[in-house]
């Protein structure tokens, strides 16, 4: 069957994209026209194949994560399902080669796609948030996309985010992550330093349940008690005594 002109066309794209000896432009042109003709072209199963290979060849390409993958989520369902597997391959390839900055962009965009996030493994997330966070203070946005992407896609604060919050304790005391996602690790990872800043912040302050904190209650209050008792500030020190009698129904 004769190909249209928008297949041949993608095809060519495809194979620029891919090839490590072409100049840089060319493949960012590539990248541009993947971007252009994939949804005219309707493209097969095959040549989504072609596509995340192309990818994996292009990790330093500029925007062509970005550009390729994100018409790819503009198919249809069950065509963003097929690739999901093989771009689970791609970070793992990505973080292997060491290429953070398209490790990044590849967390980032496929934690917006529900068909794509469950399979970004445990040791991709961390990696790639370790390395934003070692560009702090110049990264608060890249830091705050991935925090509030991973919790949203996920529903929870998973173990290794948890550690990396007790070993890094100003992601809850700084203003890097917003008010909203410092109080959601801090129910994961309490500490006293934790409790003193969320007191500190402006606004009206919220009311605590003690379902909110799980199984781990007891700690969170221990450590919360600990802070009332540590605090000199009368402000500060009311704020978190009404804390503990929300949580224990008692007064510090």
């Amino acid at each position: 069957m004769k190909q249209t002109y928008a297949a041949v066309n993608l095809a060519h794209a495809i194979r620029v994209l891919g090839d490590v000896h072409a100049e840089g432009d060319d493949r960012e042109n590539a990248a541009r026209v993947i971007q252009v003709l994939l949804l005219r072209a309707h493209p097969t199963e095959a040549d989504l194949a072609d596509i995340i290979r192309a990818l994996s060849r292009a990790l330093g390409v500029h925007l062509a994560i970005r550009r390729v993958l994100g018409e790819l989520q503009r198919l249809r369902s069950a065509e963003v399902e097929k690739v999901a597997r093989s771009l689970e391959h791609l970070v793992v390839h990505a973080l292997q080669e060491g290429h953070d900055d398209a490790l990044y962009q590849l967390v980032l965009i496929t934690l917006e796609e529900p068909a794509w996030a469950s399979r970004i493994r445990d040791e991709c997330g961390k990696a790639v948030l370790v390395a934003v966070i070692e560009r702090l203070p110049g990264s608060k946005y890249p830091v705050a996309l991935l925090v509030g992407g991973w919790l949203c896609a996920r529903g929870d604060v998973p173990e290794w985010m948890r550690e990396l919050v007790e070993n890094r304790p100003h992601l809850i005391t700084s203003s890097v992550l917003p008010p909203a996602t410092r109080w959601q690790l801090h129910r994961a990872s309490p500490s006293v330093a934790g409790w003193r800043s969320l007191a500190d912040l402006r606004g009206e302050k919220p009311v605590l349940e003690a379902s909110s904190f799980g199984p781990g209650l007891d700690v969170a209050v221990d450590i919360l008690q600990q802070a009332v008792g540590e605090t000199p500030d009368e402000a500060r020190k009311s704020v978190l005594g009404r804390w503990l009698h929300e949580l224990t129904g008692s007064v510090p």
